[in-house]
């Protein structure tokens, strides 16, 4: 639950308002079938320092406002040098990031845009997480934590957006 408490945290003053009948602050599955669905992605890159960068992607965005999800991977193989936001969500003056590693291996974080208006489109980058590698570098050693209290993904109406992790709907239950 740490990362829906990121989340709510990190909304600020984004998102649309709700209507009377809505329940208050509650995600709502939105009635528009034309939305699409979010596929995040992990993708690696070697670093100018020859640490690796994790890079999460989001493809087939349609009104992306709020992400928050948990980077999992075994903290005897890496260790965090530094995670950033991605940019895809707006620069810092236009969104709210916040990271937390609640335990050993486990990376959560929120981002969120900061003001009322559309979410973004297209393939936006989320999270730059730059890892030294303790021993050989494999991507499969990182994943996005896809059980239902781990991910919460929503549009600028607050209502939930439906996620692909690894080809299978996750989160926002």
């Amino acid at each position: 639950m740490v990362v829906a408490a990121l989340l709510f945290v990190a909304c600020g003053g984004g998102g649309g308002s709700t209507g009377v009948s809505d329940r208050v602050n509650q995600p709502q599955i939105s009635p528009d079938g034309d939305r699409g669905t979010l596929s995040l992605v992990l993708s690696s890159e070697t670093a100018a320092d020859g640490n690796r960068r994790i890079l999460l992607h989001g493809r087939n965005a349609r009104d992306l406002y709020q992400i928050a999800a948990s980077l999992r991977f075994d903290p005897v193989l890496y260790d965090i040098v530094l995670v950033e936001a991605g940019g895809g969500l707006g620069d810092p003056e236009q969104s709210y990031f916040l990271d937390s590693q609640s335990e050993p291996g486990k990376l959560d974080f929120a981002y969120t845009r900061r003001w009322y208006g559309d979410g973004v489109n297209g393939d936006p980058l989320l999270l730059s997480v730059k890892v030294r590698p303790l021993a050989a570098f494999n991507l499969s050693d990182f994943r996005i934590d896809n059980n239902t209290e781990s991910i919460r993904v929503r549009d600028s109406r607050k209502h939930v957006l439906p996620c692909l992790v690894d080809g299978q709907e996750v989160g926002n239950e």
